[in-house]
């Protein structure tokens, strides 16, 4: 985890900064039921989708509402220029973006004192299906008193901060000015929190 992420976050909560601090100390070592190999595949699966520019459909996996558009087809004219190192560090910031959306959930976890919950599905093929089937249904308000926190602080506090990452890309205006873009941008965010759902809630 990077704890730049959540700081303006944590810092309104001294409760979750500690318990952010105490995890960040353990990052040497793997956060218990979590983040396993099959995380990572779903993730990078996920992003390649996202990111393939032979695929006409406007839709990405799990959905054909154009209001969250694939950025493979959406940018297409913009990402067939770049540079193989571009693409790849565009599919870094991708993987990243979700991970914090997943690493925003296990912190929730940590926050009720007990032990992270052991995933229920640990194979790969099961666990991609059931997590893009999870994404579009997924309410923010069911994460009951963490709603605000995950909606109003954590998510704005993502997006600034991805603006300032897409610079490089030279793709800061056209988010800014693009809704359309912002929406599917925020939805990384929340497919990363329903990853850990699907992988140890969902049933």
């Amino acid at each position: 985890m990077s704890l730049d992420i959540f700081e303006e976050m944590l810092a309104d909560n001294p409760v979750l900064n500690r318990i952010y601090q105490s995890l960040e100390k353990e990052e040497s070592e793997p956060v218990p039921n979590c983040h396993g190999e099959i995380v990572y595949k779903c993730i990078d699966h996920f992003v390649e989708s996202e990111l393939d520019m032979t695929n006409k459909n406007p839709g990405g996996l799990g959905r054909e509402d154009e209001e969250y558009p694939r950025l493979g087809y959406y940018l297409r004219s913009t990402l067939e220029n770049f540079s193989s190192d571009n693409m790849l560090a565009l599919k870094m910031l991708l993987f990243d973006l979700l991970k914090s959306g997943y690493d925003f959930m296990v912190l929730m976890e940590s926050s009720t004192g007990g032990k992270l919950k052991k995933p229920t599905v640990v194979v790969l093929e099961p666990l991609f299906l059931k997590w893009i089937d999870s994404i579009y249904k997924f309410n923010v308000q069911s994460l009951g008193p963490a709603a605000a926190l995950f909606r109003d602080k954590f998510t704005k506090t993502r997006l600034k901060r991805l603006a300032e990452e897409l610079k490089p890309f030279g793709l800061l205006q056209v988010f800014a000015q693009d809704a359309n873009l912002q929406h599917t941008f925020r939805m990384y965010i929340v497919a990363g929190l329903v990853l850990r759902l699907a992988e140890a809630y969902y049933h």
